[in-house]
Order: structure tokens, then C-alpha cells, then sequence
């Protein structure tokens, strides 16, 4: 909500500084479906959690070349069990 209200003043223009921002907001919000918010929070859980398993396998290749150069056998094959 302060974004919004901060976006209105850094306007310069009179008009939108005297828009009263939460009950716009409240409204907008009512607007939309009820769904939206949901898949809203959806989207942005499989997006932070895409990131995370990007990271781990980063992570694991780096280790797997570090690994490699320091000689290492590479573990999860059959012939490690």
C-alpha cells in the first residue's frame, strides 16, 4: 500500500496524490475472482521453489567437477554399492 501511495505523489500531478489508496486497493482486490489471490501464491511457491532445486543441482554439478579434477570417483553408480 505504501508503494502505491508513493507512486501517486512522485507523480508531480495533484490529482492522483488525493486518491485515498486503501479503499482502492480494497476494491481492486474484490474485483478479481477469488482464485487469482490463490494462484498468485501458487505461482510464486513454484517459482521460489524452482530456484532452490536450480541451486541444488548447481551445487552438485560443482562438487561432481571438483570431484573429477581432485580424482574422485563419482558416487551413485552400481559399482559403489
Amino acid at each position: 500500500m505504501k508503494s502505491v501511495e508513493t507512486a501517486f505523489r512522485r507523480k508531480g500531478d495533484p490529482e492522483p496524490a488525493r486518491v485515498e489508496v486503501a479503499p482502492l486497493l480494497r476494491a481492486a482486490e474484490a474485483a478479481f475472482p477469488r482464485w487469482v489471490r490463490a494462484q498468485t501464491y501458487l505461482r510464486n511457491a513454484v517459482e521460489k521453489d524452482g530456484d532452490s532445486a536450480e541451486h541444488v543441482m548447481r551445487e552438485h554439478v560443482r562438487a561432481s567437477r571438483r570431484a573429477l579434477l581432485a580424482g574422485l570417483p563419482l558416487g551413485g553408480g552400481a559399482d559403489t554399492l
